[in-house]
């Protein structure tokens, strides 16, 4: 699968990491998935743009928390 990164903002600055993946306006919507992902992406440019509250922010990612598989937790290390 591709991984779909925002890159639609200002440059960064010198010292910043720079991002790194495809345009998100080239990508082709081919299936839900997809889809969401670009969705996903349009938010996190919308916010850092600052076009929503904390309030909306919170609803926001407790949305897309419902998209996003949890993490397996890290085996235990067994002690003799």
């Amino acid at each position: 699968m591709t991984e779909i990164t925002a890159v639609d903002t200002p440059p960064p600055a010198p010292d910043a990491k720079k991002e790194e993946g495809v345009p998100i306006l080239t990508v082709e919507v081919k299936d839900q998935d997809t889809a969401l992902k670009l969705m996903v992406n349009f938010l996190e440019i919308a916010n850092r743009r600052g076009a929503f509250s904390i309030a909306e922010v919170g609803k926001i990612h407790e949305c897309i928390k419902m998209f996003t598989p949890e993490p397996e937790p890290a085996p235990m290390p067994q002690v003799d």
